[in-house]
C-alpha cells in the first residue's frame, strides 16, 4: 500500500548511508494540484498519434514515513547549487538519436535549463542540483531545444531527490528523480550495473545537450542536441591537484580546454555508447554535475583542462529501482 502527502513541498530524509530501505528512500520534493490538468503530450516519431491526455496529480509515494523525519523545503535549499552546464566544443546529434535525453524546462516550449535520461517510462533521471530551477516539463526525445515541433512533451508531477544529497561533500549523491504526470512512449535508457562494471578506465563515453557552441559575449545555444566525446578517469587522478574531492557517488571524465560542458546543462547524460542504431545499447553511466578549481565553479572548458565530475549511476542502482518500480497516479 502506498502512503502520499495531500499538499505543500515536503523533505523526507532517511538517515542510512550505506544500506538502502524501501520504506525510506528518498527526500521526496513534490508539486500537487488536487484538480484535473490537461498534459500536453507531443508525439514523437516513435510514439502513437495521440495529443492530449488528462489526469489528475496525486501525492507523491512516502511509505513507512514514521520512521522518517519530515521538514518544509524551501527553494533556497539548493539557492548555492553549482552552475548548470552544457556541451561545448561538440558536434550535432543526428536526428532520431539519442532519444532518450530529457530537456528540463519551466514550460512546455520553452528553452532546456538542465538535462537527464529517461529511465522508465514514467521516471526522468537528473541531478539534483537542477531542482533549484522550477521544474515543470521535459521534453523527450526531441531534436531541439526548445519548443514542441518533435519528441514529447510532458509534465512533472514529483520530484525525488536523493536523502544524502550535498553529504558528504557539497555535490555528493547528486540525484534527483522527476515522476511524470503521463508516461512516455519513448524507449528509456540503460543504467550502468550496480557492481560499476560498466566502468574502465580510459573508455571513451558522451554526454548530450543543447547550450552554448562557444564561450564569451556573444555565445549563443546550440538550436539541436550535441554531443562531445570524454575519456573516464580515475577518482585519484580527478583528485590529484588537490582542488578537487570526490567520493564513492562521484565519476570523473578528464578536461579538455574549450570542450566538454558549458552554461545549462547540469544532469545531462554521460553514457557509453554502442553501435546499435537505435541506441539501444547504449549505458548511462552519470550525469553531469560540476567541475571545480580551488572551489569555484568553472564552465566551459575555458582556460584549463580541469576534470568533470559526474554522479555515478552505479553507485544508486538500488534506490534507483525502489523509485522507478513505484508510480503515486491513482
Amino acid at each position: 500500500m502506498k502512503t502520499c502527502f495531500t499538499s505543500g513541498f515536503f523533505l523526507a530524509r532517511y538517515s542510512g548511508r550505506t544500506s538502502w530501505h524501501p520504506m525510506a528512500m528518498a527526500r521526496v520534493l513534490y508539486r500537487l494540484d488536487p484538480s484535473p490538468l490537461s498534459n500536453s503530450h507531443t508525439p514523437s516519431p516513435h510514439a502513437p498519434t495521440e495529443t492530449t491526455r488528462t489526469m489528475k496529480y496525486a501525492p507523491a509515494f512516502i511509505a513507512g514515513i514514521a520512521a522518517l523525519a519530515v521538514t518544509v523545503l524551501t527553494t533556497t535549499t539548493f539557492a548555492d547549487a553549482v552552475e548548470r552546464k552544457l556541451v561545448l566544443g561538440g558536434s550535432a546529434v543526428p536526428r532520431g538519436r539519442k532519444s532518450y535525453y530529457a530537456g528540463l524546462r519551466n514550460t512546455m516550449e520553452g528553452r532546456n535549463f538542465c538535462g537527464g535520461a529517461l529511465i522508465s517510462p514514467k521516471h526522468v533521471l537528473t541531478a539534483a542540483n537542477c531542482v533549484e530551477s522550477d521544474i515543470r516539463w521535459v521534453s523527450i526525445g526531441s531534436h531541439y531545444n526548445n519548443g514542441s515541433e518533435d519528441g514529447e512533451q510532458i509534465l512533472v508531477a514529483a520530484v525525488i531527490i536523493h536523502p544524502n544529497y550535498t553529504e558528504p561533500h557539497k555535490f555528493s549523491n547528486d540525484y534527483a528523480i522527476l515522476e511524470l504526470a503521463v508516461a512516455s512512449s519513448i524507449k528509456p535508457a540503460k543504467l550502468a550495473k550496480a557492481d560499476d562494471s560498466d566502468f574502465k578506465v580510459g573508455a571513451i563515453v558522451n554526454v548530450v545537450g543543447t547550450g552554448l557552441l562557444s564561450e564569451g559575449v556573444g555565445a549563443v545555444d546550440a538550436h539541436e542536441l550535441q554531443r562531445v566525446d570524454m575519456t573516464l578517469i580515475t577518482n585519484q587522478e580527478c583528485d590529484a591537484d588537490g582542488r578537487t574531492a570526490t567520493d564513492m557517488s562521484m565519476v570523473c571524465v578528464a578536461g579538455q580546454i574549450s570542450k566538454g560542458w558549458c552554461d545549462g546543462d547540469s544532469g545531462g547524460p554521460i553514457f557509453i555508447e554502442s553501435s546499435d542504431d537505435d541506441d539501444s545499447g547504449d549505458v548511462v553511466i552519470g550525469l553531469a554535475s560540476w567541475r571545480s578549481d580551488g572551489g569555484a565553479v568553472h564552465g566551459c572548458g575555458r582556460g584549463k583542462s580541469l576534470p568533470m565530475i559526474n554522479a555515478r549511476v552505479s553507485h544508486v542502482r538500488e534506490w534507483i529501482e525502489a523509485i522507478r518500480t513505484t508510480s503515486c497516479f491513482v
